[in-house]
């Protein structure tokens, strides 16, 4: 099992993934970005990007799920009271 398939159980994936909604068995998160200013909680925000993916067909990496469907990413935007949340549950 890949990296990318092991981190759809982390509460901040889980947590994103929630605020999409409606998303399709094969869609996994893939990418975390700070945007604003780290250190103060008023702009800072962190996006999280997903998308749809399948098995490579071909290659070494035949079978394992690698590939992504193009025109399916999404993204959503975690605030640090949101994140800070996921630390209390």
């Amino acid at each position: 099992m890949s990296t990318l398939t092991n981190m759809q159980s982390f509460d901040l994936v889980l947590a994103a993934k929630a605020k999409m909604k409606n998303l399709p068995e094969n869609f996994l998160v893939y990418k975390f970005s700070w945007l604003g200013d780290i250190n103060d909680d008023a702009t800072c925000i962190m996006e999280v990007t997903g998308a749809e993916f399948r098995a490579a067909k071909s290659g070494p990496r035949k079978g394992e799920i690698c590939m992504v469907i193009k025109n399916t990413e999404r993204k959503t935007f975690l605030t640090p009271s949101e994140i800070d949340a996921l630390k209390t549950e």
